[in-house]
């Protein structure tokens, strides 16, 4: 029997919510720092936007590339702009509703910022789990994701996360298929992170002590 996702997400907050108040100048370490990763004076601890930033690091990084400060800088504005050049096609069409965006949109808007930044989209975060995922899930993650960054939702980004690392962890014990290897290379370029390194340990070892307990 599996820990459910509510349980594992509780236990990502609290593990980040630790390493918060242990290290109260938010600066856990070089690597772990909330206020360069995120690039904010809030120390607002976003662990998608630090997720985002190694994954991609890391990819740039097997390519002989890396992510300038510069090239960082120019993403974020293209963002913006891919951002508003949906939202301006909304408010021209009488069949598109303002609101929150589709993964389409999402796709959309990540391929156009990274292509304009000279940044491969292959090293995007949320690629294969996009290629992966069923359609509901995606527009799921979505919204989740969205609502989670405009509150500032650690619980929620901890929820979020479980969901995400369980989903694709079903999808790579699943028969041999394209998406299997997506899952299974999408997840081993994930624990080349240390965060996701700590966080899956703790996982494991909470589903064996679960399992023990349940049977």
């Amino acid at each position: 029997m599996m820990v459910s996702k509510s349980i594992i997400s509780k236990l990502i907050f609290i593990i980040l919510s630790c390493l918060i108040l242990i290290n109260k100048d938010y600066s856990f370490n070089e690597k772990y720092n909330p206020q360069k990763v995120n690039d904010s004076s809030d120390k607002y601890f976003s662990i998608f936007i630090y997720l985002e930033k190694e994954f991609l690091n890391n990819h740039m990084k097997a390519r002989g590339e890396s992510f300038t400060s510069e090239k960082r800088s120019r993403y974020q504005k293209e963002v913006k702009l891919a951002y508003g050049r949906i939202m301006k096609n909304r408010k021209e069409s009488d069949n598109i509703p303002i609101g929150d965006i589709t993964h389409q949109e999402f796709i959309k808007i990540k391929k156009e910022a990274m292509l304009n930044s000279g940044i491969p989209y292959e090293g995007w975060l949320f690629k294969d789990v996009f290629e992966v995922l069923s359609i509901d899930k995606k527009n799921k993650i979505i919204g989740k994701l969205l609502n989670s960054f405009s509150n500032k939702s650690l619980n929620g980004e901890s929820a979020l996360f479980a969901s995400i690392w369980l989903d694709m962890k079903e999808e790579a014990a699943q028969s041999a298929s394209i998406k299997q290897q997506q899952s299974q290379a999408w997840l081993e370029k994930m624990r080349k992170i240390p965060l996701v390194i700590t966080l899956e340990e703790t996982i494991n070892e909470t589903e064996k002590l679960f399992n023990e307990f349940t049977y």
